[in-house]
């Protein structure tokens, strides 16, 4: 383990017991960490320059960590976009908790606003959620990055696609659809 991610680990966190914190979580932000710093490393050679492959326009970072670090990538001109705890968000619709739905969605608003994202993406069960609770409290600014739509090989692909609410709100800018292929992981 590199003391940079370490480091950048405690700033992410802000735990008061390092170590214990740090080892337990280590595995999920190990990877996350490195792979920020080998793309923020990555992208500052001359090879990936904006002006020549317009990539800023082509890459979304994604991040479901709390903190501020994050916000650097946005004042670089990054869309940037916090992954929605899916499992949590899920378990409090069919709960129907309203209380506890309100209370995350102005947990996510002041992340939002913490890191400066330009973005939310997640599972479309989750909707309901993000119209109802989260869009009230986050700027109209902020855009919305949607998984499993439509299956793209389904012969009523664009019957399907829609009749999805999400096709035709205009927050939504992306709807990841999967295709069945011998690439498919």
């Amino acid at each position: 383990m590199c003391i940079l991610d370490f480091l950048i680990y405690k700033k992410m966190t802000n735990s008061n017991n390092m170590y214990d914190d740090f080892v337990k979580k280590k595995a999920k932000y190990f990877i996350g960490i490195t792979i920020l710093l080998l793309i923020a490393i990555y992208f500052k050679q001359e090879v990936l320059k904006n002006k020549e492959f317009n990539i800023k326009n082509k890459i979304i970072f994604e991040i479901d960590t709390e903190g501020d670090f994050f916000k650097e990538f946005k004042v670089n001109h990054w869309h940037t976009s916090y992954y929605l705890p899916t499992g949590n968000i899920v378990s409090l619709l069919n709960s129907e908790n309203i209380v506890e739905m309100k209370k995350t969605a102005s947990k996510i608003a002041i992340q939002l606003k913490t890191q400066n994202l330009s973005a939310v993406s997640y599972d479309n069960r989750l909707y309901p959620f993000v119209k109802k609770y989260l869009e009230p409290k986050i700027d109209k600014s902020i855009v919305y990055h949607i998984w499993y739509g439509p299956h793209l090989n389904s012969i009523i692909f664009k019957a399907e696609l829609s009749k999805m609410k999400e096709y035709h709100d205009d927050r939504v800018k992306t709807i990841l659809s999967s295709y069945k292929s011998s690439f498919e992981i």
